[in-house]
Order: structure tokens, then sequence, then C-alpha cells
């Protein structure tokens, strides 16, 4: 390139830069302004949006709202925001007033009667867990024999004298535990009685269940002198005595007293009702597992003894087994396990009908189950004990003990630490020499017969006798 030419290039070269530089300074300058005009419309927007919200808030305050607005503003500012007309940019007029008074004067209806409930639940709450429950805590540590049956400081807030001092006590009425405390001689007869209405219901629905299967005369007869026998609150311990939730699972087969306090029953507080606590079955969620009772009738024959007769707990104590024949596997000469029999407890055997036979043929279940010799008992005894799972052991009970000083309820140091007993250990871990006994700890919200506790089904080889 020769020099003029050169010369020319650099000039033409320094002109468009200048250009460029010019644009750039322009469309710079265009982008601030966006920017700026963005900036100056949502804030002007904003200020009419607050400028309408707050038009509509005057007026409801003018006609009697101030006290849920106000707590609209300090609890729920979203929900404010979001009441019928309230929104936009549109200044206020005496027409959107006319418009949207009536939707907005009934959603803050709602949400007073919505406040209202919340808080009436945070006082009956209050009342409860501040004064109630260490009350029952106390009354439960010094009487562990029936804890697993007795009514959760929920539903005893539901019974007098208690349901007085909690509901009908005035708000501005200053109660403390004292005041529960001089009930506390009052807990005996209240639970017993508690438990006696409970099983009466229980009663009924079993004499409900027997007028449903009453389908003739002789049925109905039948029925009769079974109505006859309900008065007599035995029936319930009896082992084809079983209940099932409706709520959970099917296989949760409940039985008399564990029904109690089973824990679909007792974790219901009412908040949408504006209660925090509850009554037992208080959603009509328990029903007679008929199906189950049939089983039972059963499998119970097949043990010897009798369905009308015996209950629950001598099932339990003779602790014996039955083997599902249908279950039997087949053992050739090269099978390398020969564990070819599932044998399991009654309560297993019921559970086991339900969730894999309950489809067969009704005389499935009458051929389909056989006692255990004494020799294959003996086998099933090692193999469970072999197989099962390391349990919790007991809880020392004065670990747990409460104390009543200066009216008040106090808790022992290790009210909320594992105070676990060592199998065949003569002393617990805070050296207490269990004089006063132990127990095994109780949540009602995950008990179930099947747990760990109960031996689980297993399988063993045949025995020649």
């Amino acid at each position: 390139m020769s020099h003029g030419n050169k010369k020319k290039y650099e000039e033409w070269l320094k002109e468009e830069r200048a250009k460029l530089t010019t644009r750039q300074d322009t469309s710079v300058a265009l982008i601030e302004w966006e920017i700026a005009t963005d900036k100056l419309t949502s804030e002007n927007d904003e200020i009419r949006r607050v400028a309408r919200r707050d038009a509509f808030i005057e007026r409801l305050v003018e006609i009697g709202y101030e006290p849920v607005i106000t707590r609209l503003k300090s609890e729920a500012l979203g929900l404010l925001e979001n009441l019928p007309g309230i929104k936009g940019v549109n200044p206020f007029s005496e027409e959107d007033w006319e418009t949207f008074r009536p939707e907005l004067i009934e959603s803050l209806e709602t949400l007073e009667e919505k406040f209202k409930k919340q808080d009436r639940v945070g006082f009956l709450a209050d009342r409860t867990e501040k004064l109630l429950r260490p009350v029952y805590d106390y009354y439960i540590s010094h009487h562990r024999d029936i804890q697993s049956s007795a009514p959760l400081f929920l539903q005893l807030a539901k019974l007098e004298p208690f349901k007085g001092l909690i509901y009908d006590a005035p708000a501005d009425q200053e109660l403390t535990q004292a005041d529960f405390i001089a009930h506390l001689d009052a807990m005996p007869k209240l639970i017993d009685s508690w438990k006696e209405e409970i099983a009466g219901r229980l009663l009924v629905l079993l004499d409900l269940g027997s007028e449903e299967r009453a389908d003739s005369d002789a049925a109905q007869a039948k029925g009769k002198e079974k109505a006859d026998v309900l008065d007599n609150t035995s029936v319930l311990d009896r082992a084809t005595t079983i209940f099932e939730c409706k709520r959970c699972s099917r296989s949760n087969l409940l039985f008399y007293p564990i029904i109690l306090t089973h824990g679909c029953l007792v974790e219901y507080p009412q908040h949408s009702t504006g209660d925090y606590n509850c009554r037992w079955n208080e959603q009509d969620q328990v029903e007679v597992h008929e199906r189950a009772s049939r089983y039972a009738r059963v499998i119970i024959g097949i043990l010897g003894q009798n369905p009308d007769m015996v209950t629950w707990k001598q099932l339990d104590k003779d602790n014996q087994r039955v083997e599902c024949t249908r279950c039997r596997t087949r053992v050739t000469r090269k099978s390398r396990n020969r564990s070819n029999r599932l044998v399991m407890n009654w309560r297993h055997a019921i559970l086991h009908e339900i969730e894999k036979h309950s489809e067969e043929s009704e005389d499935s279940c009458e051929n389909g189950w056989q006692a255990l010799d004494s020799k294959s008992l003996a086998i099933t005894y090692s193999r469970e004990q072999a197989e099962a799972e390391a349990g919790p052991g007991p809880t020392c009970v004065e670990c747990k003990l409460c104390s009543i000083q200066e009216n008040r309820v106090v808790y022992p140091r290790r009210w909320r630490r594992d105070s676990t007993v060592i199998k065949g250990a003569k002393t617990c871990q805070a050296g207490h020499d269990l004089s006063m006994g132990v127990y095994d700890e109780w949540d009602p919200l995950v008990e179930n017969f099947s747990s760990r506790s109960t031996p689980q089904p297993v399988r063993i080889p045949d025995v020649k006798l």
C-alpha cells in the first residue's frame, strides 16, 4: 500500500470509529432511558396499586373490619393483597367499591372465622399442654401398668373435671397446674368410666355386626342370644373379637384394649373446628374386622381351642404355632434349602390368610392350616430366636418418675433420655436398683401387634416323627 493510500485509509478508519462511538453512546443512552422509563413506570404503578389498596382498606375499616385488616397486615400480607378487587393499577372508584364490596365482606368474614378458630386452638393448646399434660404425665409415671389402655391427655381434656377448667373457665382467668393437681384423686374413676364408655361403644359395634349377618329367622334368633352375651364385656377379650381402623392398613388387627389407644384414633386435633383436643373415634373409623374374625375362628379351632371362649391372652400364653400347608414348597434331593414349611403364631396366621389367600375359595382357610407337633414346634422356637430382631429393652420406672413440688409437676432429669435396662442387668443406667419395676415404652401412634416383639413367620424343614 502506498503512503498516500495508507494515510487516506487511516483517516477513513478514524472517521468510522468516531461514527461507531457516537452510535454506541446513543445506544447506551437509549438503554439507560428505557431502564429509567421502566423503573418510573413500575414506581408509578406501585404508587397506584398502593393507593387503590389503601382506598379499599380505608372503606373496609370504616365499616368495621379494622381488626382483621390489622391481623392480615402483620401475619398474612399476601392474603390481603389477594382480596377481591384490591389488585390493579386503575384508580379506586365508587363503582369498584360497589362491585367488589360483597365479595370483600364475604372473604373477610371467612378470614375472621378462621382467625377465631386459630386463636381458640392456641388457647386450648396452651391450657392443655402447659397445665393438664404435666399432671397427666405425673399420674401415668406412677401407674405404668395402665399406660397402654388409658386415655391420652388430649382425651382427658374433653372429660370433667378437666373439661370445665380448659373449656369453660373464662379466658382471662389465670389457671395454674395446682388447679389440675387438685383433681388427681379423681383420675382413677375418670379413667375407669372412660374405658367403660368405650367398651360399651365397642359392644354396640359387635351387636350391629351380628345383626347385619342375620339374614334368616334362625340367624336372627342366634343374633339375639349373642346380643344378650354382649352385656358381658368379657366378649371383648376374646381372640375372635377383632376390630379394624378404616384409616390405616387393613392388616393392622386391633384387639381390646389396644383399640382404646390406637394411633389413628388419638391424633386428630380438630383444628378446622377450632378445637385442640379430641374424643375417641371422633371420625367413626372403627369397625368390626369381620373377615379377620372369621379366619380367627378357624385357626383357633385348629389349635384345639374354643373360639367362643378363648381369649387372645390365653393364646399368646400357650405360644403355639400353625403351618400354612398351601405355602409348603416341594423339596427334591438337589434342593439346597430344605426349609419348605411356613409356620407362624395365630396372629400372623390371620394376617397371612388376609394378605395371601383371601381371594381363594371359602373352604381354603379351613383346609389350609395344621397345628405343629412338638418336634416341629421346638425347631420353630429355635429358628424364631435365631432370626429375631433385637428390640428395645424395658425402661426403668424410677428414671421416669415425676414428682410434685410447690404445686407444680417436676420432671426427672432422665425424662427425655434413654433409660433402657440392659437384659440381665440388676440396675439401670442411672444406678437404680429396679425395685420400682420396669415397663415397655408405649407409643400409640406406632403400636402394632406384629412389631419386633412378636415372633415373625419362619420356614422349617420336614420333621420325621
